[in-house]
């Protein structure tokens, strides 16, 4: 049984083989229609987990909660405070 969460960098040097479970939030996802590979991350270290997922086994649906939501800010104009960087 899993006792408690392990932190990503601390994950990176441990042997291959041992059953982990890490928590964190998912930068990337990609893959095809027999496999995804999902980037994890959880702010303990600049580098991420790689996840693999068969999708044979998980649907796009299962999948889904877990993926960071598309956002997109166009920002047309900017001032400084009152005060600042005055020229």
């Amino acid at each position: 049984m899993i006792k408690s969460r392990t932190r990503i960098i601390d994950l990176l040097k441990m042997q291959a083989g041992i059953t982990v479970q890490v928590k964190g939030w998912v930068r990337t996802k990609r893959g095809n229609k027999n496999i995804a590979f999902i980037a994890l991350n959880d702010g303990s270290t600049i580098h991420n987990v790689q996840i693999v997922c068969d999708m044979a086994v998980f649907t796009e649906e299962q999948l889904r909660p877990l993926l960071p939501e598309p956002v997109s800010v166009l920002k047309e104009s900017w001032s400084p405070r009152s005060g600042h960087n005055k020229r």
